[in-house]
């Protein structure tokens, strides 16, 4: 009797676990208005790009999960990503595929966006454009705070001026720099407590009347011969 009470008991446990299997919702195309991603939807998949427009907020609600199936993959920001967990219940953008996720990309249109509390991992492909790395950001600021990149081919890809916004209780390798100019005084912030590099793809030149200022605790990697820091303005690294 006890065996066939137990197989009767764990036969409704069978019977109704999908109930508890959350179903997965696509993202594509472009958002055009304020959007909230919420935890109630997700998981989310990426079946095309998911671009915000310009003048556009997207909220992502902590504990919301993000697939990148597939390296072509990307999230553009045009507009404002607002991304902000929490330590219980971060938010993840992760690549599921064979070779990686795309990326998470920040145009120069973008302005005023938030990244907290969450986890880039398995995202950014092998090749030379722009959006292979986890994340990139062109021309504009994102602050990025207790945030882990995990298991990317390139944690970060980002123009000389825009990576001011980086705390240092991030968790990442290295944070490649662009081949420009900075376009208005910039700063290279500590960005890992723990130790990372910033990387020259290219000369980094500051212009006159502009300043860099690099923190303490920093790195700076020149990986070949031809990769300057052309100084017109002026340079504060103490």
């Amino acid at each position: 009797m006890k065996t066939i009470i137990y197989t009767s008991l764990f036969s409704i446990g069978l019977f109704f676990m999908p109930n508890f299997i959350l179903a997965q919702t696509d993202l594509c195309g472009n958002v055009t208005t304020n959007t909230t991603l919420a935890l109630v939807g997700s998981p989310y998949s990426l079946s095309c790009d998911y671009i915000v427009d310009e003048g556009v907020t997207l909220t992502i609600e902590a504990g919301v999960e993000i697939d990148f199936p597939n390296y072509s993959r990307d999230i553009i920001i045009n507009g404002t990503l607002n991304a902000q967990g929490t330590s219980a219940m971060p938010i993840r953008f992760y690549g599921s595929g064979q070779y990686n996720g795309g990326s998470l990309a920040f145009n120069k249109t973008s302005s005023g966006s938030i990244i907290a509390h969450a986890r880039l991992d398995s995202l950014g492909t092998f090749s030379l454009s722009a959006y292979d790395v986890a994340m990139y950001i062109d021309s504009t600021t994102v602050d990025v705070s207790n945030t882990t990149f995990n298991n990317n081919i390139v944690d970060v890809r980002a123009s000389a001026s825009s990576v001011s916004g980086f705390n240092n209780t991030n968790s990442l390798n290295n944070i490649q720099i662009l081949n420009n100019s900075l376009y208005t005084s910039a700063s290279w912030p500590d960005a890992d407590a723990d130790g990372f590099y910033y990387q020259l793809l290219g000369d980094v030149i500051v212009p006159e009347n502009t300043t860099l200022s690099i923190a303490p605790n920093v790195a700076v990697n020149f990986p070949y011969y031809d990769r300057d820091i052309i100084v017109n303005g002026t340079l504060d690294a103490q």
